[in-house]
């Protein structure tokens, strides 16, 4: 029987029906996503880097630097208390904002969130941004509060959780600023390798079941602070071998899991940082992500037969990326933005450094 997944008809109709979903997400959220309304910095970073993945930035529903505008309405760069106080960064969305400067703690709840500014960075990057309207220092002090003495960060200045998930947010901010000065990298390495489990991948927490997506945030953060070295050569080992054993057709987050369209990303990302995605099958690996297709509204879900929702949506094509189907974009997959915006950021690293 043929497999229609590789028929360029029906691949340039599901792109356009991916592009609707995108466009859609940064227009209006349906209604089956309307409680993540106070994420709206992830979402526009999903959305906007998916269409730049898929090469359809130019069909945004916006200008760029309308959206470019609209992001940085979320940043904070004073706060009061002080910048060392944690409050720096981009918010998720302008919900607790009360004041027309927007760029000012408009109250002690009023805070930045690592994952939202990871997010907004990138986007940033993707629409072209120079970056230059960043306070870098203040991001930076606000990320230095918040790391605790085991090595750990937390996503917030108001005692929230602390796990590898905001340790990768961070260790992607600090790329892309430039600077790892504020962190305690050393710190950093302790607490991932303390989240090592038996089994040979990372749990989100020390003594945690080993995880997909908390393995990604390990491995990429270790790649990111340049300590993948630092792991043994059994770690190592062991590791490439729990992440190859997750996959069925597509790929599991955990043993005797069913499988996940998100993790094709999150497995298959920390195998192509660990060079051997290569030994994963590719053709089932597409097959089952586009099992979890929806051909009316487009977008992928976790499961076949379930709605899409933008997680993974994105997630999807950036694990289309990794295995190079259809001419979309290369993606570096400890950044997760396409290599063009990654290209963007060498540039502007040069421009600070001068």
């Amino acid at each position: 029987m043929e497999n229609l997944v590789y028929d360029p008809e029906i691949i340039e109709k599901r792109k356009k029906k991916l592009v609707k979903y995108l466009r859609q997400i940064l227009c209006i959220l349906p209604y089956r996503i309307i409680s993540l309304d106070t994420s709206k910095m992830l979402l526009t970073y999903f959305s906007v880097s998916g269409l730049d993945i898929l090469n359809k930035l130019d069909q945004l529903p916006h200008t760029n630097q309308d959206i470019i505008n609209w992001i940085y309405n979320h940043l904070i760069s004073e706060n009061i208390r002080g910048i060392e106080s944690g409050s720096c960064g981009f918010r998720g969305s302008t919900t607790l904002v009360v004041d027309q400067n927007k760029n000012v703690q408009n109250h002690e709840y009023d805070c930045s969130h690592l994952t939202m500014t990871f997010s907004a960075l990138n986007a940033l990057l993707t629409l072209g941004d120079d970056l230059s309207r960043l306070n870098k220092r203040a991001i930076l002090k606000s990320i230095q509060a918040l790391q605790l003495p085991d090595g750990s960060i937390t996503a917030t200045n108001q005692d929230g959780e602390n796990d590898v998930r905001f340790l990768y947010s961070t260790c992607c901010v600090c790329y892309i600023l430039d600077d790892w000065s504020y962190i305690d990298t050393e710190k950093a390495f302790e607490f991932i390798h303390s989240c090592l489990t038996y089994e040979g991948a990372f749990g989100q927490i020390p003594g945690a079941e080993a995880h997909g997506g908390s393995t990604f945030c390990a491995v990429a953060s270790l790649f990111l602070m340049n300590k993948l070295i630092c792991l043994s050569d059994k770690e190592i080992h062991c590791l490439k071998q729990w992440c190859l054993n997750r996959q069925q057709n597509g790929f599991n987050g955990r043993v005797n899991k069913p499988t996940d369209s998100c993790y094709s990303f999150w497995i298959g990302a920390t195998l192509k940082l660990l060079d051997i995605l290569h030994f994963t099958n590719y053709d089932d690996n597409i097959n089952y992500i586009f099992e979890t297709f929806d051909d009316i509204t487009g977008g992928f879900s976790k499961w076949p037969g379930f709605s899409p929702d933008p997680l993974h949506t994105y997630m999807g094509i950036c694990a289309l990326s990794l295995v190079n189907f259809s001419n979309l974009k290369k993606i570096h997959p400890a950044l997760v933005i396409s290599e063009d915006a990654y290209q963007k950021l060498k540039i502007i690293h040069e421009n600070w450094k001068n």
